[in-house]
């Protein structure tokens, strides 16, 4: 048994097949069975270990691969890999060099122009949402409110306290409409707080340069609607260009390694004796 840089590969193993008397096919359809074992476990490490990026990553776990003496499981995708492996961390890297890049969807470019309309230059621009909080409420539960959801690397207790209390004070202020269904989507789009309610103005993590806006400043309060419960969340677009570049405020801490692949390997080691021995039966 092996692992790839990309999955886990359940291979044949000889000496496990000849002590227990298994048929080459017996043997390829136990480490099949394995290979299934390591898709679930896997899947399973992703729900407990990761929370936003959580159905990203488990969408880059490929179903079973079965091949001629055995199967693999795959992880495929830039992101899930990232998770995986990490991205350069924890020096960091600067955001305009991903999320600019030419393949980036609802990518915008800005142009300058001379008074005779000639172009003088052009540079990409991208609006990002913030998800910074969140609450369900259902008819017999009554209101859930969720933690706000940190961008990248976890900000400090004190300031997600701070985002906390602010949001619920915009909360129990009845003036706000809400933005009705997806934003981006044919949106209702209701009031959004103005900068004088905006909050604290935040820091990078990684430079230290001061944001432009406080953390809540032009946020819209989303609200869509279920058969039990009605969700809302609070999202924010910033946005991100290349004329910003050297300003030092689009600095991501990195993507910590979550090695999530590493246990379930484990685990699936400890079931070749009983799998296979089953199989021998």
């Amino acid at each position: 048994m092996t692992m790839d840089d990309q999955g886990i590969n359940v291979e044949h193993i000889g000496f496990l097949v000849e002590g227990l008397g298994l048929t080459p096919e017996d043997a390829r359809r136990g480490t099949v069975e394995l290979a299934h074992l390591a898709f679930v476990r896997w899947r399973k490490a992703a729900d407990d270990g990761l929370r936003t990026t959580r159905q990203d990553y488990k969408a880059g776990i490929l179903p079973v691969i079965e091949t001629a003496d055995g199967a693999s499981v795959v992880l495929e995708g830039e992101l899930p890999n990232m998770l995986e492996h990490g991205y350069k961390y924890p020096e960091g890297y600067d955001m305009h060099d991903t999320l600019l890049r030419d393949s980036t969807k609802s990518i915008r470019y800005g142009t300058e122009r001379d008074a005779d309309g000639n172009i003088i230059r052009q540079w990409k621009y991208l609006h990002v949402p913030f998800v910074r909080s969140g609450s369900v409420r259902g008819a017999s539960e009554g209101t859930k409110t969720m933690a706000p959801l940190p961008y990248g690397k976890k900000r400090s207790a004190s300031v997600m306290r701070k985002i906390r209390a602010h949001v619920k004070r915009l909360e129990a202020d009845d003036k706000w409409r809400n933005t009705t269904s997806k934003p981006g989507g044919g949106s209702k789009w209701g009031s959004s707080v103005p900068e004088a309610l905006g909050g604290d103005v935040l820091q990078n993590k990684v430079t230290g340069a001061e944001h432009s806006t406080g953390a809540m400043t032009g946020a819209y309060r989303q609200q869509k609607a279920y058969a039990k419960d009605t969700q809302f969340q609070w999202i924010s677009f910033r946005t991100i260009s290349e004329r910003t570049r050297d300003g030092g405020k689009w600095r991501h801490p990195g993507i910590r390694p979550r090695e999530l692949r590493k246990p379930v390997l484990e685990y699936i080691r400890t079931m070749i004796p009983s799998v296979m021995r089953q199989r021998g039966q």
